[in-house]
């Protein structure tokens, strides 16, 4: 607020809550109110097949959501185990990437990633986390066809991170 040349006022009565009025400065200058729709740019665009493994309900959809308006086949999962299965299911056909948390309940995404790699040697892999700390992801890190994107991310990061990797 300070940076702006706003202040924030905050009055508290017992039992009844709390108001804050926040004030900003004053401006002449019109907002830009134009909104680009499709902020993913088009060379992200793919058709390969994505295994997707994440635990958590919105985020899977968003991921989902955005990887097949780009163009991707998706193939969704909401663990390690079931991913394994997924991918079981689908042996006789190729899957380009795993996209994966990497803390996940039954079984995390680096397990995931090292056994599903036993049996699809080049699949490529890219980890998310919203854990920042190296310890949770640190080794694969260097390795070609493998990549990190922290949490939160926009969808247009997922989609460039996933383009990269697959090139």
């Amino acid at each position: 607020m300070k940076q702006s040349g706003g202040h924030i006022e905050v009055e508290s009565e017992i039992s009844k809550g709390a108001t804050f009025t926040v004030y900003l400065p004053k401006t002449d200058a019109l907002a830009d109110t134009t909104e680009d729709k499709d902020t993913v740019p088009p060379s992200v665009k793919g058709t390969e097949t994505v295994l997707l493994a994440e635990d958590e309900p919105l985020i899977l959809t968003m991921v989902s959501r955005t990887l097949r308006d780009q163009g991707y086949r998706v193939l969704e999962s909401t663990n390690g185990e079931e991913a394994l299965r997924v991918a079981q299911e689908h042996a006789s056909e190729r899957i380009d990437v795993l996209v994966t948390d990497i803390v996940m309940p039954r079984m995390g995404g680096l397990e995931l990633a090292e056994r599903i790699r036993s049996v699809r040697g080049g699949l490529k892999i890219v980890f998310t986390s919203g854990y920042t700390d190296k310890t949770v992801f640190n080794k694969g890190e260097q390795e070609p066809g493998v990549a990190f994107l922290p949490k939160p991310f926009l969808p247009e990061e997922l989609a460039i991170k996933v383009r990269s990797v697959l090139d």
